[in-house]
C-alpha cells in the first residue's frame, strides 16, 4: 500500500508540474474527459485524488501501521498542493464456486 500512496504523490506532482505528463494522461482519456489545454497548469483544488483499496472483508477498512504513516504523509503532501484526498474501500466478494 505504501507504494500506492507514493504513486499518488508522484502522479499528483507531475500532473501539476509537467505538461508532457498531462499530454500522456490526455492520450489515455476519453474525449469527454480530455484536458482542454495541457500547457495551462491545472488548479489542484479542482481535483480529488481517491486511493481505492480492494478488500473482501465486511468490516471497515484496516491497513497496516506503516501504511497508515505513508498514507498520512502522502495525504499531507497532496493537500499542500491543493488536492482533496480520500481513501475508498472497494468491496470484493470471494467467488467460492471456483474453489
Amino acid at each position: 500500500l505504501s507504494h500506492l500512496f507514493a504513486q499518488g504523490v508522484v502522479s499528483g506532482e507531475l500532473f501539476l508540474a509537467d505538461s508532457k505528463f498531462r499530454e500522456k494522461v490526455n492520450d489515455k482519456l476519453s474525449q469527454s474527459h480530455k484536458i482542454q489545454d495541457i500547457k495551462i497548469k491545472p488548479i489542484a483544488s479542482d481535483y480529488t485524488i481517491i486511493y481505492g483499496i480492494i478488500s473482501s472483508s465486511e468490516h471497515d477498512l484496516e491497513i497496516p501501521f506503516f501504511s497508515k504513516v505513508s498514507l498520512k504523509n502522502a495525504k499531507r503532501r497532496l493537500e499542500t498542493f491543493g488536492y482533496k484526498v480520500f481513501v475508498q474501500k472497494i468491496g470484493h466478494s470471494v467467488d467460492t464456486a471456483s474453489e
